[in-house]
């Protein structure tokens, strides 16, 4: 009995602690984002002390003097006529570097942009009529970003841990130059310590800085328009029963419509203002995978069963489920686009013409008309203005990356 009292109570300690931590990152689901961009060295408040900006500074110097190692490293290598692999993952580990660079700078353009729709979806909630439903959604919003906030960290620290595991698949893709051996051995270990120090904590943070900015924000988009098209569901349930007892009741219609549509042109204005952001930086996302998952694939193939060749494979497999990720959510944001645009058409066909409400009816019909065109457009987001973002592309993809190892496989 005691034992079956233990495990009883250990559960109840465990649920309790559960619900706590959920209940904390379903209300605080930005405390791991904030964490990231410290990792990747941007502050998150405006003043900062001096001592904090110190240690800041002193923290992207560190991160830098990596990417200068792994680019002399590169060069060196081949210069040397290393080993094809060395070469490759020198190779990869540069490119890596360059393309989170190239990310980094695509998140400092646009983060003006980015702030003022943060701030929009922040500081509002939907209102659908079904009390309800809109928290339903928002928290459902909140769980997913806080979840896929802790899989990216938990990402970054496994491949943290992973690279401080000392082997010699480790020391040919991590490894200092071997040029400077001749230092001595202290300012080599010295050199090489300050290069595995932080190296996938601060270029992981960094690489997944843009996600960790605009994902939620894909994510509380799509919140808003599901609000939104529960909204005309709801004024199309409420008044379809009343037209016979009630004639018109446009009144109150002309409440709940025109706070609908006013939330879903609101709505379409900060997506306007999303658009270059989403576009310009899932490219970014797209093209850098497309060869930086080929090149760890296929390292991990020809590495064998190594603890480098496991940090490569989950890498990878992070990459394309971040990559993923953004096809996924602005596939459910176009299919809600097209539930309002047919909900729309619905509500467009409902009320019987009345003369003595002919001017209520036109502005009905006419609202819903133009509902239903800014709904149904489907060219919202494309991948640097080439391409629809679509989960279909993301296969694509994958046949891409898998036709390039293929290659290299060849090749090698």
């Amino acid at each position: 009995m005691k034992v079956l009292d233990l495990l009883r109570k250990l559960y109840f300690y465990w649920s309790d602690f559960r619900f706590g931590v959920k209940s904390f990152f379903s209300t605080n689901c930005y405390q791991f984002r904030d964490v990231m961009m410290v990792g990747a060295g941007f502050f998150g408040e405006k003043d900062v002390p001096l001592w904090k900006y110190c240690c800041m500074l002193m923290y992207r110097l560190l991160g830098y003097y990596q990417l200068v190692m792994a680019v002399a490293k590169t060069g060196l290598s081949i210069c040397e006529g290393d080993n094809f692999l060395d070469i490759l993952g020198s190779l990869l580990v540069s490119l890596f570097m360059l393309a989170v660079e190239f990310k980094v700078f695509m998140f400092k353009h646009y983060r003006q942009s980015i702030r003022q729709i943060q701030s929009f979806f922040d500081g509002r909630y939907g209102h659908s009529g079904d009390y309800r439903f809109d928290i339903r959604m928002y928290r459902r919003a909140n769980s997913v970003t806080w979840k896929a906030f802790l899989a990216m960290y938990l990402l970054i620290c496994c491949d943290q841990v992973l690279i401080w595991i000392p082997n010699s698949a480790q020391e040919r893709m991590f490894g200092i130059p071997t040029r400077f051996a001749d230092y001595g051995s202290r300012i080599s270990k010295t050199m090489q310590g300050m290069y595995l120090c932080s190296l996938a904590y601060f270029w992981g943070c960094r690489y997944f800085c843009c996600s960790s900015i605009v994902m939620p924000l894909l994510v509380k988009l799509r919140a808003d328009l599901a609000i939104v098209q529960h909204g005309f569901e709801m004024i199309r349930i409420n008044t379809d029963s009343r037209w016979e007892s009630n004639a018109l009741l446009w009144g109150y219609l002309k409440k709940l419509f025109n706070r609908t549509v006013k939330q879903h042109f609101r709505i379409l204005r900060h997506v306007n203002l999303m658009q270059p952001a989403v576009n310009n930086t899932y490219a970014t996302v797209y093209y850098s995978n497309m060869g930086l998952v080929a090149l760890a694939v296929f390292l991990a193939i020809q590495s064998g069963m190594t603890f480098m060749s496991f940090c490569l494979i989950i890498t990878a497999i992070g990459f394309m489920v971040e990559c993923y990720s953004w096809c996924f959510l602005i596939g459910l944001i176009q299919d809600t686009m097209m539930e309002i645009s047919s909900t729309a058409s619905q509500l467009a066909f409902l009320p019987p013409h009345s003369p003595k409400h002919h001017s209520e009816y036109v502005q009905w019909r006419t609202s819903l008309m133009i509902v239903q065109l800014n709904a149904s457009q489907m060219d919202w987001f494309r991948c640097g203005n080439i391409f629809f973002i679509s989960t279909e592309r993301f296969g694509e993809l994958c046949m891409i990356v898998y036709r390039f190892a293929a290659f290299l496989m060849k090749f090698a």
